[in-house]
């Protein structure tokens, strides 16, 4: 019954119209699906089940002889232990050829499979080794380290080649260098075949080289600064004097000169050291409640920007030397003129927050007007102060001068320029020095110039908090030292076109350093005022103030007043800006001996000291006040809006 009805069904839809092919399909396919679901016997099927194990293992042993022959071509691929033996091939037999015959190309291939050897003692550089191995407490270790290190970005190259066991093989077990070598050393060994040794620019000239090292040697002696400036100006005048035509052949760069003072000098950079001032942990929290101190003046006496004066002393060296200079590699004392020398004088630089440079106040030291260097045209043109003390330090009168000579002048033309009430007040901050802090200074002001308001910068926190110290006085003595430099150069150039070396001291007297010193003073302080001047001095206003609060902002000027006037109306007194012990006692304890050049000399503030507060009893309490009217504000003036 099933093969009729498949018959059926196959004829009817899929051969519907097609006679004898309709009938032979429909014939296949009934067979097709017959034998499908034809039951079959257990012979049948153990025979199929057979079959299908052997096409199973027939697959698996295929599988199996696959991996087999990966495995030993990956393991015929390794060398086994010990040293492969080498089939010969052409290239070799002839190069033994060649061997046997003594040719000329295996000689250099064979050099060069050897490696490239430095003979280090008939290089320039054998004396620096053997000094930085004796710096090195003769470890050869430290050694290499320190010379590739310290040539890192000069010269890479330079001692890229040499090893611990190079160093090793020339000293004994005590360090000493062996005997060999040490001829080698004292001969120069400069014939040796193999060694590596570049042609030197002095070479055929050893005359005009040993007149450069003799006349720079000389300057050592009388204590010159030697850098790369005066070095130049040195050979370029004894090579004009002796051999002109090789002043075409040589250059003189600054590479150049640098490398031949070190390796024919045995010069290196050396310097002096200075103290370190320490600057508080919270000096930030210091700096906000100052810049706070600022917007409340501002906001009360509505002072204008360019009435906002920063000042600061510092000083300035007769002879501004560099601390720097070029000596013999590993010198204990490196001595230079004018480092020695402790004269100098006095400038008060001061600039406001508008980004205006104050003229300077100079305080040389001398009791008449007779130690002034003479004024030019130059100098009265830019109105700067000469004044002068006993000591050339600044004190209570030197203030008062610079204060009516100098900030007071200066105001009046701001004022005029900003049409401002002729009234207008003056904030003037100060560092916490004595002399600032003591009563005499503010207690002239509330005398004499009440509209000027006294702000204190936190003690010990001048070298982040103060304009002057932190974005003036740097560019203003690197200035002084470059000039000084300068004309120092032109002075030994001119001495050797002469042919008469004998040093910068006769040219120190006061007498003729002070109108230097006068014009290198001016041509600085013009520097500082050329191109982005004013925005470098705002630049300043706003590291050490404006950004930790911005007193620029009527917003926040508005808010430190609020908070100023709860603060006082709580009975909260503002603590004394120095303690007894930081001001001193008298003016000895400013040693002149322990100045910097880099820092502000007269800060000598100890580390700052909290004074405790006490909270009285509630009936017995009374209402504080600020102790002096320019290191606060004043309370009668706040007002607060319901």
């Amino acid at each position: 019954m099933l093969l009729s009805a498949t018959r059926s069904w196959a004829e009817l839809s899929l051969f519907p119209r097609c006679g004898s092919l309709r009938l032979a399909a429909s014939h296949s396919l009934a067979d097709a699906m017959l034998n499908y679901f034809k039951r079959i016997s257990p012979e049948e099927a153990l025979q199929q089940h057979t079959e299908g194990l052997h096409a199973t293992g027939a697959a698996l042993t295929a599988a199996a002889a696959e991996r087999q022959r990966s495995t030993a071509a990956t393991v015929a691929s390794r060398r086994g232990p010990g040293r492969p033996k080498k089939e010969p091939n052409a290239a070799d037999v002839l190069m033994a050829a060649a061997e046997l015959t003594g040719a000329e190309e295996t000689s250099e291939e064979s050099a060069a499979k050897r490696g490239k050897y430095t003979n280090w003692f008939a290089s320039p550089f054998i004396r620096d080794i053997l000094a930085a191995h004796a710096e090195c407490d003769r470890s050869a270790k430290k050694t290499v380290q320190h010379l590739q290190r310290t040539h890192q970005r000069i010269d890479p190259e330079r001692y890229a080649l040499l090893s611990e066991s190079t160093i090793r093989s020339w000293h004994d077990k005590d360090g000493e260098l062996l005997p060999r070598f040490r001829a080698l050393l004292d001969d120069g060994a400069g014939a040796a075949p193999r060694g590596w040794h570049e042609q030197r620019a002095f070479s055929g000239h050893e005359e005009i080289e040993q007149g450069i090292v003799s006349a720079l040697r000389l300057m050592r002696e009388k204590g010159s600064v030697v850098n790369i400036a005066v070095i130049r100006l040195v050979m370029r005048a004894v090579i004009q004097r002796s051999q002109p035509a090789l002043l075409a052949e040589l250059k003189l760069s600054s590479a150049f000169v640098s490398r031949w003072a070190h390796e024919q000098m045995g010069y290196s950079w050396r310097a002096r050291t200075t103290a370190a001032s320490k600057l508080p942990a919270d000096w930030r929290e210091l700096g906000a409640a100052a810049a706070k101190r600022i917007a409340v003046a501002m906001q009360l006496y509505k002072v204008h920007p360019a009435l906002i004066v920063n000042a600061d002393q510092t000083g300035v060296h007769l002879c501004p030397s560099d601390k720097f200079t070029y000596a013999v590699t590993g010198s204990k004392s490196v001595s230079v003129i004018g480092a020695e020398d402790k004269r100098q004088i006095t400038a008060v630089v001061a600039s406001s927050l508008s980004g205006d440079l104050l003229p300077l106040q100079l305080i040389f030291q001398g009791k008449t007007d007779a130690c002034h260097p003479p004024l030019t045209d130059a100098v009265l043109g830019c109105r700067f102060h000469l004044t002068h003390s006993e000591n050339h330090w600044s004190n209570v009168q030197t203030m008062q001068q610079w204060v009516e000579h100098v900030l007071l002048p200066y105001c009046e033309r701001q004022i005029a320029a900003h049409n401002l009430p002729y009234d207008s007040h003056i904030i003037l901050q100060l560092d916490a020095w004595k002399v600032h802090t003591n009563g005499d200074f503010p207690d002239w002001l509330k005398a004499h110039h009440k509209r000027i308001h006294v702000l204190y910068v936190p003690a010990n926190c001048t070298s982040e908090l103060q304009v002057a110290d932190v974005i003036l006085q740097r560019p203003f003595k690197c200035g002084l030292r470059k000039r000084f430099n300068d004309w120092a150069a032109d002075l030994i150039q001119e001495q050797i076109t002469q042919n008469n070396v004998i040093g910068l001291s006769p040219y120190l007297k006061m007498s003729l350093i002070k109108p230097r010193v006068l014009q290198w003073c001016l041509d600085s302080w013009k520097r500082l005022q050329e191109g982005n001047g004013r925005d470098y001095i705002k630049f300043g206003w706003h590291r050490c103030c404006r950004s930790l609060f911005d007193v620029l902002d009527p917003i926040k000027r508005a808010q430190a007043v609020e908070e100023d006037a709860l603060r006082r109306a709580e009975g909260h007194v503002d603590a004394p800006i120095v303690s007894e012990e930081q001001q001193g006692t008298n003016e000895g304890e400013w040693d002149e001996a322990d100045t910097d050049d880099e820092k502000d000399e007269l800060d000598i503030m100890k580390e700052r000291a909290q004074p405790s507060r006490v909270q009285p009893q509630r009936e017995s309490r009374k209402r504080g006040r600020v102790k002096r009217f320019g290191g606060g504000v004043d309370p009668t003036r706040i007002e607060i809006d319901e």
